[in-house]
């Protein structure tokens, strides 16, 4: 039998939908701090992402693109436009 728990994780996702990517995320590096970790997910439906799960708001913050929940959520409603969906 392989050795419990395994040396390494591999997680991979086909439309990680909104935050559910984030969580993902959260939970893996939780594994181990996120050593022997590899990723691969195919994200979608950013529109539906929130303030709340989001992994790393400070860089978005940094960048000047949002300060509130309100504004996150108008910033991500926007990711839609360019392929015609809708936020």
């Amino acid at each position: 039998a392989p050795p419990w728990p395994p040396r390494e994780v591999l997680a991979c996702a086909k439309h990680l939908c909104g935050g559910a990517t984030d969580v993902a995320l959260r939970t893996l590096q939780g594994q181990r701090g996120g050593d022997g970790v590899s990723v691969c997910v195919a994200t979608c439906c950013h529109h539906r992402c929130d303030a709340v799960s989001y992994v790393n708001p400070s860089f978005l913050r940094e960048l000047g693109l949002y300060e509130t929940d309100e504004d996150f959520a108008q910033f991500v409603s926007t990711a839609g436009w360019a392929v015609g969906g809708q936020g």
